[in-house]
């Protein structure tokens, strides 16, 4: 099996592009990837007495020093989030003929169904691995896809409409997959999914957390924010 954690940015309604992005890993792959991220945060926190478990990786919090990383130096910070990225793309899978991927789509804000677009291109995207796997080395995989969820970051006033906003967005996420399993989209068919999009805590797993790399890079250069 092959699990393709997932995260997003651009979600709010002014936005100037939305990014989904994450990254397929091998399940043989999870605990020793999880491990080595685990291993990196642990290094440069633990001299100065903080616990790695209490620390999430978020890209701009990392770089900003909000949130917990607040207590943290700015050299260290930005030293973490350096061998983060440097730990993503230079990972070697422990069976080199599955490796790790990434995938992202980047839609135009402009687009009414900017998301449905990047979802049926991320999802198709995957699912076209996983074919390709099948064919060159004769091994059927399955693709689940763990994805964050959406977080709301509004006033407490209206934080409750906006739940109920990011749970209706999650569910029909999850209908879309159905329906492109059964009859296929603008890009295909998906042949090769287990389920649809699993929505977690992304405290839950090293794994959703570095798909947020992923996507803070893509936004930074495609929203035009400054370095």
């Amino acid at each position: 099996m092959y699990l393709l954690f997932l995260d997003e940015s651009g979600t709010h309604g002014s936005a100037p592009v939305f990014v989904l992005g994450g990254l397929a890993v091998h399940e043989f792959d999870v605990p020793h990837l999880q491990k080595r991220i685990e291993g990196q945060l642990t290094y440069r926190l633990a001299d100065l007495g903080q616990d790695a478990r209490n620390f999430e990786i978020h890209a701009k919090e990392l770089k900003s020093g909000s949130g917990n990383w607040a207590a943290i130096p700015i050299n260290t910070r930005l030293k973490i989030l350096g061998a983060l990225y440097r730990s993503l793309v230079t990972y070697k899978p422990v069976t080199a003929v599955f490796p790790c991927a990434l995938f992202a789509a980047v839609v135009d804000g402009s687009y009414h169904d900017r998301e449905e677009r990047a979802y049926d291109l991320v999802l198709n995207k995957f699912d076209e691995v996983l074919d390709r796997l099948y064919h060159q080395h004769g091994q059927r995989h399955t693709g689940l896809v763990v994805h964050d969820r959406r977080v709301v970051d509004t006033p407490l006033r209206s934080r409750a409409g906006t739940q109920a906003a990011a749970q209706n967005m999650e569910r029909r996420i999850q209908e879309w997959t159905a329906d492109w399993q059964e009859v296929a989209s603008k890009v295909g068919i998906l042949h090769n999914l287990s389920h649809v999009p699993l929505f977690a805590d992304s405290k839950a797993t090293r794994l959703v957390q570095l798909a947020d790399l992923v996507c803070w890079a893509l936004w930074r250069h495609y929203s035009k924010d400054p370095p």
